[in-house]
């Protein structure tokens, strides 16, 4: 949980404007997209759907490369989905690991062993994946 709120105070810190849209097609809606710098680079976006009278959000956060590092789910102002990628320290788009905390007690972990070119234009895929998965206990009272 370090490591998020680190990127939330990173992408709050390189954030110097954003941008609001509306609408209601569909259900109301709200969309902000935070922006870095003259250039413009995407920060963080957040949606906001009114859906049969509840809230549900989405937030997403990039890096400085452009890469999605951290997207957080809520349902009814709740935590209902974390997932936090990790990437190579060089710039490249693919990542090498994955966090993911979804409703419950679980954690899962995926790590990215490899990468193989699979195509002629230098496309690469990842080859191999090992997933591990955490678990905290509930107290007896709340199961």
């Amino acid at each position: 949980m370090r490591w998020v709120a680190n990127v939330r105070a990173e992408a709050e810190a390189r954030t110097s404007y954003f941008k609001i849209t509306t609408g209601a097609l569909e259900g109301l809606h709200q969309k902000v997209k935070s922006y870095a710098g003259v250039a413009t680079f995407l920060v963080k976006r957040q949606v906001v759907r009114q859906c049969y009278g509840t809230g549900l959000e989405r937030l997403d956060y990039y890096d400085t490369y452009g890469r999605k590092v951290l997207a957080e789910r809520y349902e009814g102002r709740q935590l209902t989905r974390l997932e936090l990628l990790e990437y190579p320290a060089t710039p490249g788009k693919f990542r090498v690991g994955r966090w993911l905390l979804v409703r419950g007690n679980y954690l899962q972990h995926d790590v990215v062993s490899a990468t193989v070119a699979i195509s002629p234009t230098g496309e690469r895929k990842p080859a191999a994946q090992q997933t591990s998965y955490f678990f905290h206990a509930q107290p007896m009272s709340e199961r």
